[in-house]
């Protein structure tokens, strides 16, 4: 085998292994993640891709590689809230982990410890699951660099995260 093909077998594992890293955002999506504000705020239609940009954003993040904006060094705690369990498992787990509308941005081998809801990234990264379903007092007195809430919280919870 010859060195050009030794390079390409290794970008193809290296693509197998950190599939977030190959995720291709069409012009909006690139928009949104490029914007550095403390708050982006993405008011799209549904089924246009605010939950894919927030996956990747989260694993990209957390493992250090964001391309535009800058995070603290790994590891730190990222938050990827929903509103209830049931749209965490339909809509949020599915952006991590992949299925027919979502291509998967979570890295080979991480898998969702259900008992603490989180996914732990090999950089050490923890994404914590929440749900306003675990009531105000979960979201109160945590210094978190990104937290990503996939729909509208209650106002109580808000005001808890900002």
């Amino acid at each position: 085998m010859d060195a050009a093909t030794l390079d390409m077998d290794r970008l193809w594992a290296f693509r197998e292994d950190n599939p977030a890293y190959h995720f291709c955002p069409w012009d909006k999506q690139i928009a949104a993640m490029s914007a550095d504000f403390e708050i982006r705020l993405l008011a799209w239609a549904n089924r246009t891709g605010k939950t894919t940009v927030g996956a990747n954003e989260c694993v990209l993040a957390g493992s250090g590689e964001h391309a535009f904006i800058d995070y603290p060094p790994p590891p730190f705690t990222i938050w990827a809230c929903s509103v209830d369990y049931k749209q965490m498992r339909d809509s949020v787990i599915p952006a991590f982990e992949g299925d027919s509308t979502h291509p998967r941005m979570l890295p080979k081998g991480v898998t969702l410890n259900e008992q603490k809801m989180c996914y732990v990234l090999p950089s050490g990264s923890i994404v914590r699951l929440k749900s306003a379903d675990s009531g105000r007092e979960s979201f109160q007195g945590a210094a978190i660099p990104l937290i990503w809430i996939d729909e509208e919280l209650p106002e109580e919870i808000l005001k808890e995260i900002f």
